[in-house]
């Protein structure tokens, strides 16, 4: 059986994230992809939230990956040094220029999605949506525009997300 939520602001979005991330334990597999990850030129409590968060999932034995776009990389240096000596995976997707489009568009990783699967086999469990890991485009995180949404989802289609997450991984 599936369940569905629709997570309709800042607020219950953010939480529901880093109420999935913190219930990764020994020998699950949390994946975590954003565009955005911290804001440029200033403090971003989220990137520090998520990042708390992702260090103690891989310290409780969680295995841990992080994939962000390289042009939404905001993160600072402390940052990101914390969450590699946290034994968190940091992946960088880098920009790919793709010829056999007629535009010739570049290529990039807009995904943020936030997926769980349990070392016990259980089902896993997924938050897709459109915000990113950043407060940086909502201040004000009770509050959301109405193009704003994400889905948390419990459901055997977790599979193939974690397919299309890995081939970010391949494909880098």
């Amino acid at each position: 059986m599936s369940t569905v939520v629709l997570l309709d602001t800042g607020y219950d979005q953010m939480q529901a994230k880093l109420d999935l991330m913190n219930a990764a334990k020994k020998g699950d597999e949390l994946l975590v992809s954003t565009y955005l990850f911290g804001i440029r030129g200033g403090e971003d409590p989220v990137q520090w939230w998520v990042t708390d968060a992702l260090v103690r999932a891989a310290e409780r034995g969680a295995i841990v990956h992080l994939l962000v776009d390289a042009c939404g990389l905001w993160a600072g240096d402390e940052n990101l040094k914390i969450l590699l000596q946290g034994k968190v995976q940091v992946h960088v997707f880098e920009m790919a220029f793709v010829k056999e489009h007629p535009l010739d568009f570049y290529k990039r990783m807009h995904d943020k999605i936030v997926i769980l699967n349990h070392a016990d086999g259980s089902t896993g469990e997924l938050i897709l949506g459109s915000r990113n890991l950043t407060q940086g485009f909502d201040l004000n995180l009770k509050k959301n525009p109405p193009h704003e949404r994400d889905i948390y989802y419990r459901g055997p289609q977790v599979a193939q997300a974690t397919e299309h997450y890995k081939s970010f991984l391949d494909n880098r």
